[in-house]
């Protein structure tokens, strides 16, 4: 597996809340290089890293310096962030995560989700990683709260082979690269083909989770120590349905794309929704809209709502590609399977609904099929 390329995936996959980068921690053994390949990456990027070591912090070092102002106390971020900010794109690397003390760790579920520090809201390209070595190998160390874990996507590191670590030693520790990136063009990049992947992503992922919703949230009990790991939550699928985008975007092949849904939910889960995708053989929903390929529905109703829903997931922004052409297409499938199987059909017709795509008359004669339907289950 290519470390460096995984890495650079992640960090230019475009994350929930309009921020760049999947949030993810690495654990691994001690020495293994955890913090070189990052610090390696960030240079090849063009992103600028600073590291901060979460166990010799305060939780004011995260959550800001309560400064009485006038009229309130106002939460100042410390240097890291402020340098960060100016920087606009950056890597807030997360060393030692789990020997942080539990009011440090709580102090920074604010800037691992909504990239806050104190009252300064970071910009959209500063990316989150951490690393931390397993609990039985760090020191003082402990499991991590079911909330913080449950805002990673995590990967067990495996340490460089002797053939790679002597690759990195002979070409200088990373510092003499010769490759830098530029990241905002990249950026553009990714932005121009994530449309279509995130589609598909989002119809897999709904296709799958209709079929077995008890796996939309799956928390372990109190006290097990799988709950400081990877487990399924609303929170996590959407960086599932991410990171498969963003695995197709980087062209990454499949067994580093289960790794990464893996890291967002869990082994058993990714497993589960890796022998759904083999057997569903959902067709691609921008060649369906323009009618270069032909599928018609059969008896798998869950396979149907998943490439239904990636459609609607497609043409439903703003800034869609052929938009109002590939909503009408859908539409026009919609009205037909509405006919044998209602249920179906719903999801997709409510998003193009909330996407103001259902004035035209081919959406109102679909929807009038269905107006019974809509009622009963309230969406009317």
């Amino acid at each position: 597996m290519n470390v460096q390329r995984v890495l650079k995936t992640v960090l230019f996959t475009p994350g929930p809340r309009g921020f760049w980068g999947l949030p993810m921690l690495i654990e691994g053994a001690p020495g293994s290089a955890k913090s070189s390949i990052v610090e390696q990456v960030g240079h090849e990027t063009g992103l600028y890293t600073r590291v901060v070591i979460a166990s010799i912090r305060e939780p004011a070092d995260f959550s800001g310096l309560p400064i009485p102002q006038e009229d309130h106390v106002a939460s100042m971020p410390v240097e890291w962030a402020h340098t960060l900010a100016k920087k606009g794109r950056g890597i807030a690397f997360l060393d030692e995560l789990n020997t942080a003390p539990e009011a440090v760790q709580a102090a920074l579920l604010r800037v691992v989700l909504d990239r806050a520090v104190g009252d300064l809201q970071m910009p959209k390209g500063v990316r989150i990683l951490a690393a931390q070595n397993s609990v039985e190998e760090a020191a003082g160390g402990h499991d991590l709260s079911a909330p913080l874990a449950n805002r990673f996507l995590h990967w067990t590191w495996d340490a460089p082979s002797v053939q790679d670590w002597s690759a990195y030693v002979l070409g200088g520790f990373g510092e003499d690269s010769t490759e830098t990136l530029d990241a905002e063009k990249v950026e553009a990049q990714v932005l121009r083909d994530f449309p279509t992947p995130l589609a598909k992503a989002k119809g897999l992922v709904t296709g799958f989770l209709n079929k077995r919703q008890a796996l939309i949230h799956a928390q372990p009990k109190p006290g097990d120590p799988a709950a400081s790991k990877a487990w399924p939550s609303r929170r996590t699928w959407e960086m599932a349905i991410r990171a498969i985008a963003g695995a197709e975007t980087h062209g990454l092949g499949p067994v580093e794309s289960e790794m990464l849904v893996a890291g967002c939910v869990g082994e058993g889960a990714a497993a589960e929704l890796t022998a759904y995708q083999a057997t569903a053989e959902l067709p691609d929903p921008a060649d369906l809209l323009d009618g270069k390929i032909k599928w018609r529905p059969d008896a798998r109703l869950d396979r149907t709502l998943a490439v239904y829903s990636s459609c609607a997931a497609l043409v439903a922004p703003n800034d869609a590609v052929k938009r109002a052409d590939r909503s009408e297409m859908l539409w026009t499938l919609l009205g037909e399977v509405a006919k044998d199987a209602a249920d179906v059909a719903i999801p997709a017709m409510r998003a193009l609904v909330r996407a103001k795509l259902s004035g035209t008359k081919t959406a109102k004669t679909a929807m009038l099929g269905l107006a019974d339907v809509f009622r009963a289950t309230g969406s009317l």
